[in-house]
């Protein structure tokens, strides 16, 4: 068994989180700590539910905390030791800016490399070329390569992929960004390399208003050497710059056409009230689907009720209807859905929370035959200073709760978790969190282990005080229907991706705007590649 390990960081105050050992280059970020001190994990070691050892992880770190090396070991009963099995190696600049990561294997006694990463990167300590490399029979040989070149003002203006062809870097492909002042791309344009000479595929030209929401856009194909237009959006914006609506067209023999459209009104606090899309059929709009809500005067959603056009009129589709206590906590949350022209219940969730807000349990019922039938639950309890002490997750089987697994959680003095019991049975995923809660670790070991954790203490002083400027990073409006607009101010945003809960990629751009109205709704991660590092941000997609 070999256990993966992952340690984060957490920024409460852009509701998301930073990496704490950034995978992609750029200055790792760390959130300041009023106590002068930082702790990363020093040693994690899983053990069986007999006692005897698993496996473990061991980490050293430079005097920012910058983390070195990841070994990686799995215990020989036989032999009654600790065996390695693999380690990865990192080395930085004087800046802290990423140079390598290297991969290792242990085999046969020795170390074996299996692929490396070299980073380099201009005098502003943005990043010019990341190389990845493979071993093969003996040498490092290419995998493939990005080189980035930038404008005037330190916004992006190229970014080149290639690939190690028959001994050589082959392009594969390569973006070119006019930026305005601000940094929002005005016009982008994709190329490919085929039968070696760079081809234009698309393009893409923005306009902004003068808060740099997107007016308009434009995309374009590349044939037969000219540029042909496929799609237009433009939009319109009300004073506080939420979207009222889209326009989609289409370009239809010469001129462009209608397809699509939504139009969305707020309440005067920014929440969306109405969404509506449309349409445009046999010359006209047609209804599509529409979104309708109501909160409580803290803002909070009270219902959502969803409808499709059918036959010429609104047809009800689904509800969800919520209540709060007086904390603003939820403490139901129902879904019905519309069969056969009533209203019939499907699913229902259950919150308690106790005096301090914390929650205690979350139970999730199905409607079955006329009646609420328990399906699972989460029950929690905590340590007067508020650190989780246990969490239960149990599945209702003939009749009963049937406990799936209980996890029980140790602190030190400085509340870091520094044991984890699992019983009977576990989740892939095991989190635990250190530095007062402002980090988060993640283990997924076998069921029913123990897991041990020690810590390594870094001086705060080391890092000095420089201001961390990926902690002012922005993304709003959050929630969302569709578009975002990433606000970083002075920090360059090279790279956007968005993943759903199970890490899944379903969403990428290199621009500061984004539009994830085609995602369901639900809650993602939105994570940027800057030159102050990876940040990143919880987002809600509605």
């Amino acid at each position: 068994m070999k256990t993966k390990f992952t340690l984060l960081i957490l920024c409460f105050c852009v509701f998301g989180f930073f990496s704490s050992q950034a995978q992609q280059p750029g200055n790792p970020t760390r959130i300041k700590n009023t106590s002068g001190d930082w702790f990363e994990p020093d040693t994690i070691t899983v053990f069986n539910q007999d006692g005897t050892n698993n496996d473990r992880a061991i980490y050293t770190y430079n005097a920012k905390g910058q983390l070195l090396t990841a070994l990686f070991e799995i215990w020989n009963t036989g032999a009654w030791a600790w065996v390695k099995t693999s380690m990865q190696t990192n080395t930085y600049d004087a800046n802290g800016n990423q140079l390598t990561f290297l991969y290792q294997s242990w085999s046969t006694g020795t170390w074996q490399n299996v692929m490396r990463s070299t980073y380099t990167y201009n005098a502003d300590n943005k990043v010019l070329s990341r190389v990845h490399e493979g071993w093969t029979s003996g040498a490092w040989v290419g995998q493939y390569r990005y080189t980035y070149t930038y404008d005037a003002n330190g916004y992006i203006q190229t970014d080149l992929s290639e690939n190690w062809v028959s001994g050589a870097w082959q392009g594969s492909k390569r973006m070119s960004y006019t930026n305005d002042a601000s940094g929002q791309h005005l016009v982008s344009v994709y190329e490919s390399w085929i039968s070696g000479n760079w081809i234009n595929t698309d393009r893409t030209t923005k306009t902004y208003d003068a808060t740099g929401n997107t007016l308009t856009r434009i995309d374009e194909k590349f044939q037969a050497s000219t540029w042909v237009n496929v799609a237009r959006t433009t939009n319109t914006y009300n004073a506080n710059g939420s979207k009222l609506t889209e326009l989609v067209e289409n370009w239809v023999s010469g001129a462009w056409v209608n397809s699509t459209r939504w139009t969305s009104t707020y309440t005067v606090t920014g929440q969306e009230l109405t969404f509506v899309s449309e349409r445009w059929i046999s010359g006209t709009w047609v209804g599509d689907r529409s979104v309708t809500h109501t909160y409580n005067a803290a803002g909070k959603e009270l219902t959502r009720l969803e409808e499709n056009w059918q036959g010429g009129a609104w047809i009800n589709s689904n509800k969800r209807t919520k209540t709060y206590d007086a904390h603003n906590n939820c403490l139901t949350d129902i879904y019905v859905k519309w069969t056969s022209g009533v209203w019939e219940n499907s699913t229902r969730a259950t919150y308690t929370y106790d005096a301090s807000d914390h929650m205690l349990s979350n139970l999730g019922e199905a409607w079955v035959s006329g009646a609420w039938i328990n399906q699972a639950r989460y029950r929690y309890t905590y340590l007067p200073n508020g650190n989780q002490l246990t969490s239960t997750f149990e599945a209702w089987s003939s009749g009963a709760w049937e406990q799936w697994y209980t996890y029980t959680y140790s602190y030190d003095s400085y509340n870091n978790c520094t044991y984890i019991v699992m019983e009977k049975g576990g989740s892939d995923d095991v989190y635990f969190l250190y530095n007062n809660g402002a980090s988060e670790g993640t283990v997924s070991p076998d069921a029913d282990s123990r897991i041990q954790i020690s810590y390594k203490k870094i001086e705060n002083h080391a890092w000095g005080v420089t201001e961390n400027k990926a902690e002012h990073i922005k993304c709003y409006p959050n929630p969302t229907t569709g578009e975002l607009k990433i606000e970083s101010g002075d920090v360059n945003v090279t790279d956007v991706k968005v993943y759903d809960l199970s890490g899944k990629l379903v969403f990428e751009t290199k621009e500061s705007r984004l539009d994830i109205g085609t995602l369901s709704s639900g809650v993602y991660l939105l994570q940027m590649q800057t030159d102050g590092g990876t940040a990143n941000l919880k987002i809600v997609k509605r």
